[in-house]
């Protein structure tokens, strides 16, 4: 049964004396050494990048556990381009994998604080979580060694005339060190003291001014370019809202004669087989005659949409014309007048 995260963040927290917090902290690689080092004592952890933050050092401790693995015939593959992802999902089944095997092997009295000194482990910088508990110690008698030494060079305050020549001839004196030691803090007030009446000027200049921007109103220049974008955006709004119902009406023509279209072509095909039919004497209808097709074809074509009404003194729909004498205009060459629908 596979445990979850936080027993598993547990456990590694317990055998490796860490601050692990996250699951994708594995991704580094160093871990996963540190872990198989628990069992083998061999992996060299002077070598693995406890701090590591760029893929490239990931890769580095990957090829110490795969070499760790391949000294040791562990018959598992790494994953490599999946953990340093250092997502959680993939990590969390090798970290489970990893602890299934590690309960197999172990060989127990692990301890990692003397393992990590010994190999040098610390070297390099913290750990992602063994920083804490390594780095800190080491670096905190550096900080207190660092204090002492302008105490010691102000030690020899009590000596007398010598003394005070020494701070007037500004390092001139034979104990330079001392000198400057001393002449920093009498520097450091005569520059305060010199440069507060221009800090106070200089605050005194500029609260006004940023007053006066925060509290200024839009010009009329800026009004005006404003009124002018306004405009711009309504003119092109009611364009768009023109352009749309004009791209509305076009589609539903489009679907009308479409469907008109459609609607020819299934009388011409019904037209055709019944022909097909009486001739080979297959047809159960008799196929209807030219002037009937016509007459099909002609209510298809002026069949009128929904909700259309007829202009007044217009013949009706369908009504039979005369055919138009010779070298009369026909209702197809008057293209001057626009046609109605």
């Amino acid at each position: 049964m596979n445990e979850s995260r936080h027993s598993l963040l547990s456990w590694a927290n317990e055998l490796l004396a860490m601050n692990i917090t996250k699951i994708e902290e594995f991704g580094t690689g160093a871990l996963y050494c540190h872990i198989v080092d628990s069992v083998y004592n061999d992996v060299p952890l002077n070598r693995v990048k406890f701090n590591a933050r760029q893929e490239f050092e990931y890769v580095n401790n990957f090829k110490i556990l795969q070499d760790a693995f391949t000294r040791h015939s562990i018959k598992r593959k790494i994953p490599v381009d999946q953990l340093i992802k250092c997502r959680m999902l993939d990590n969390l089944e090798f970290v489970q994998w990893m602890k299934r095997w590690w309960e197999t092997v172990y060989p127990g009295d692990y301890k990692p604080l003397e393992r990590r000194q010994q190999t040098g482990a610390v070297a390099d910088g913290p750990a992602a979580g063994a920083g804490a508990a390594t780095a800190g110690p080491a670096r905190r008698p550096v900080a207190v060694a660092s204090r002492p030494v302008p105490a010691r060079a102000t030690t020899p305050a009590p000596a007398g005339p010598g003394a005070a020549g020494s701070v007037a001839g500004a390092g001139v004196g034979t104990r330079p060190a001392a000198a400057s030691s001393r002449s920093a803090p009498v520097s450091g007030r005569s520059t305060s003291t010199s440069l507060s009446p221009t800090l106070s000027a200089s605050d005194g200049q500029s609260a006004p001014a940023a007053g006066s921007a925060g509290a200024g109103q839009p010009s009329d220049a800026a009004l005006s370019l404003l009124s002018r974008y306004q405009e711009q955006v309504q003119s092109l709004s009611e364009s768009i809202a023109e352009r749309d119902l004009i791209i509305s009406g076009l589609k539903s023509d489009v679907d009308f004669y479409f469907s008109k279209l459609r609607e020819v072509e299934i009388v011409v095909q019904r037209t055709v087989l019944q022909l097909q039919g009486a001739g080979d004497g297959t047809a159960t209808d008799p196929a209807p005659s030219v002037e009937q097709l016509l007459a099909a074809i002609q209510s298809v074509m002026y069949r009128v949409a929904d909700g259309y009404e007829i202009p007044a003194g217009a013949p009706p729909v369908g009504a039979p014309t005369t055919a138009p004498s010779a070298g009369a205009p026909t209702a197809s060459m008057q293209l001057d007048e626009p046609e109605e629908f």
